[in-house]
């Protein structure tokens, strides 16, 4: 697979597959989809799986999360898409997508989700086993729940010999009038419960 592949036709494509993504936050049915919106991307390297998250629509109160079976050929050698059948539906508390990564160590997906247009529009995190035969669990990080607020990015990285390794959050709070970057954080894997006995 090459480093930067681009393709054109994957709105279409998923719509012809599963028209109720073209289904708005109301139930309503959008005549060009505009309720679609991708805000997550994993790639499950155990099952060579591409993970497409939807922050929007949220189907049944359900966050929505297609696989894409044949990630490589569909990429870069013009294949068709392999779609699963099924819509993988997942309860994040009425949350769509924020962002979302596999976690080798652990054979799990994190997942950052949010409520639309709700009083509460927190950001949370969640763990969910990547097989799909388990809810998701939620993570609580305590005095560091605000800094989740704006989170768009998250990424498994390694922390070196003392630490061990954690995951590397990005929030998509940068202000370019005001020169101001977005920032980001690194929270250890005991901070956030994760533990290889969980695979």
């Amino acid at each position: 697979m090459h480093d930067v592949a681009t393709k054109l036709t994957l709105r279409q494509e998923l719509l012809d597959s599963y028209p109720q993504l073209a289904i708005d936050a109301q139930g309503k049915k959008k005549k060009k989809a505009a309720a679609m919106n991708i805000e997550a991307l994993a790639y499950d390297r155990s099952r060579d799986v591409l993970l497409i998250g939807f922050r929007t629509p949220v189907l049944d109160g359900k966050a929505i999360i297609i696989r894409l079976m044949n990630p490589d050929a569909y990429l870069t050698d013009a294949a068709q898409p392999e779609l699963d059948r099924a819509l993988w539906s997942v309860d994040l508390d009425k949350g769509g997508l924020r962002a979302m990564t596999y976690d080798d160590q652990t054979d799990q997906l994190l997942l950052v989700s949010r409520r639309e247009n709700h009083k509460d529009d927190s950001y949370k995190l969640w763990r969910l086993s990547a097989d799909g035969q388990e809810p998701a669990v939620r993570i609580e990080v305590g005095d560091q729940e605000a800094m989740l607020d704006s989170v768009e990015g998250l990424i498994p990285i390694a922390l070196g010999p003392s630490l061990g390794s954690g995951v590397l959050f990005v929030r998509d709070n940068g202000n370019a009038k005001k020169g101001h970057g977005g920032d980001w954080f690194v929270l250890t894997r005991k901070q956030l419960g994760l533990h290889t006995d969980q695979r």
